[in-house]
């Protein structure tokens, strides 16, 4: 999972902050699951490892929540 985590940074030929990926890992509870192949995880984690790499992203984001969006055209 670690590499799945860091492979976008890898990709854009930066150097991934160990310390903050390390962080980030901790916040997310992955610390057990670091050497896990993607595949052999649950969902829910695999979600989390999404999130770390958002995370570990220098690109700003937006999030936009869809609790009390009613559907379009109805």
């Amino acid at each position: 999972m670690y590499e799945n985590i860091v492979l976008h940074v890898q990709l854009d030929g930066k150097k991934s902050d160990k310390e903050y990926v390390a962080e980030i890992v901790s916040m997310l509870k992955l610390e057990e699951k670091l050497n896990t192949l993607i595949s052999a995880i649950s969902g829910r984690q695999q979600q989390r490892g999404v999130i770390a790499r958002v995370f570990l992203s220098t690109q700003k984001i937006s999030v936009w929540s869809t609790i009390n969006c009613a559907p379009a055209g109805n």
